[in-house]
């Protein structure tokens, strides 16, 4: 017949037994941050572009340099982040008119201007709170209104720097167009949490700002549709923008 004392110690032990998977259950319901709802991003984009007459004109090496800024909603955010995206862009390029007989750039000048329009859903793996490098892949399409002026069109300083580069006077005309293209992406959000910690926790109690993240990225954008006289945006870019989670 078992003693008191070894009843004691096999009830204590079928009691711990049982707590154990409501304790664990507990520690996986339980998050050890704030849910992330909401993204702001902004931050550099270099399309490096393909389409050779747009080398001729605007660059040897076909480099476009944008400012994007981004704004993104967070429905998933526990071990995955599923973001849904929407950004805006600006890019501006002065150029050298091309001779269509002598195939050579002339003095007359050119100025294009695009804003890109993208919409993006991104997929990052976050398996723990605060996960110092987060790496991700994206999928989008993006419409790409353009104006094109030629170097007879009046810029003044009202208009954009960009106008007092390029140097034109006269009176000339614009041409207007707006190219679709689609894409997808792979990058790394590098958190900076972890640099200030304490400046982050106050960020987070005062300004609901969750989380701060350095993010890299490699983008490839592929022509779907262009309009008549158009650019051919098929590129590769790189992005480097700092985003705020809420």
């Amino acid at each position: 017949m078992p003693s008191f004392r070894s009843t004691i110690a096999l009830a204590a032990l079928a009691a711990s037994a049982l707590a154990a998977p409501d304790a664990g259950a507990a520690f996986l319901q339980e998050p050890d941050e704030s849910p992330k709802w909401f993204t702001t991003s902004f931050g550099p984009r270099f399309m490096l572009i393909e389409q050779q007459a747009y080398r001729d004109v605007y660059a040897d090496s076909g480099l476009a340099t944008a400012f994007q800024l981004t704004f993104g909603w967070v429905p998933i955010s526990r071990y995955v982040d599923v973001e849904m995206e929407l950004g805006i862009a600006y890019a501006g390029r002065c150029g050298s008119a091309v001779n269509v007989e002598t195939s050579e750039q002339s003095a007359d000048r050119v100025l294009l201007k695009m804003f890109p329009l993208s919409a993006g859903v991104l997929l990052g793996i976050d398996p723990v709170p605060e996960f110092p490098i987060v790496p991700f892949g994206r999928v989008g399409i993006e419409v790409v209104p353009w104006s094109e002026t030629d170097a007879e069109v009046t810029l003044s300083s009202d208009d954009s720097p960009l106008g007092e580069i390029c140097g034109a006077s006269g009176g000339g005309s614009t041409t207007r167009g707006a190219e679709w293209t689609w894409h997808a992406g792979f990058g790394l959000q590098i958190l900076l949490d972890r640099i200030e910690p304490a400046r982050a926790s106050a960020l987070d109690a005062k300004a609901g700002i969750n989380d701060t993240y350095l993010v890299l990225e490699a983008r490839r954008a592929s022509t779907l549709a262009r309009s008549a006289g158009g650019v051919d945006l098929t590129s590769w870019s790189v992005l480097a923008t700092l985003k705020f989670a809420y």
